[in-house]
């Protein structure tokens, strides 16, 4: 059966420079229209002089250091139409158009059920994208790898990171998944305006999910299970 990849949160980051988190608070993101005053909190605020941090019912986080401003959404079973925090970091920075911004990263994380723990499941990663060896015949157990690549695009670098885990089901169970980590940095420059090239970065976030998705899918799982493996549906599933 082919496999297919769920993306399952988008995160925004923007490095900043001597940025004062405890600007990160609801009363400042309903006064300045960054967000809806219905969007409701899951649980209190923290707010201290090194980190500020809301996480909203919705499956919004955003969180604010010193060097980084971090926006999150879990996205899974969400339409591109509903996804909204690229919106949200766009109006926050808006608010804040003196702040020292010097990059923004988008990062899309998603994962790929691979099915019923046969031995050749557990080893996909090590038999799917490495060349078999002797050194994969080491130690006690089958080795575990990990892989990270990076790609240079024409608007951004990317750094790709595929690890195999186990995703936890009800009653204890597990099933073995593959988890594929996108990093899209968008580099600005002083040659040119800041602001502009802050917003430019932050429209590109759909065109990035859309570059992740068919990397993952067209370049890496364009190869099929074993015919006696299983792959589970997921509506929507949570790291």
């Amino acid at each position: 059966m082919a496999l297919a990849v769920e993306a399952q949160e988008l995160a925004i980051v923007v490095a900043t420079k001597n940025h004062t988190p405890s600007i990160l608070s609801p009363d400042f993101l309903t006064c300045s229209g960054i967000i809806g005053a219905d969007l409701e909190l899951a649980q209190a605020p923290v707010s201290t002089p090194q980190v500020s941090q809301l996480v909203f019912r919705n499956g919004i986080s955003m969180m604010a250091q010193v060097d980084r401003l971090i926006f999150v959404e879990q996205i899974a079973a969400k339409s591109l139409q509903d996804v909204s925090i690229a919106q949200i970091a766009r109006r926050y920075i808006a608010a804040l158009p003196q702040a020292q911004y010097q990059g923004i990263g988008i990062n899309v994380q998603g994962l790929v059920p691979l099915g019923h723990q046969t031995p050749s499941v557990e080893n996909y990663l090590t038999q799917t994208f490495l060349v078999s060896g002797s050194w994969q015949e080491f130690g006690h157990t089958p080795v575990q790898a990990n892989l990270q690549l990076r790609y240079t695009l024409e608007h951004a670098h990317l750094t790709l990171s595929v690890a195999q885990a186990a995703l936890q089901l009800a009653e204890g169970e597990t099933t073995p998944i593959l988890v594929f980590s996108g990093h899209f940095d968008h580099r600005l420059t002083a040659e040119q305006p800041l602001m502009p090239q802050v917003m430019q970065a932050l429209t590109q976030w759909q065109s990035d999910l859309e570059t992740y998705q068919d990397l993952v899918n067209t370049r890496f799982l364009n190869t099929r299970l074993p015919e006696d493996s299983t792959i589970p549906v997921f509506a929507a599933v949570g790291l």
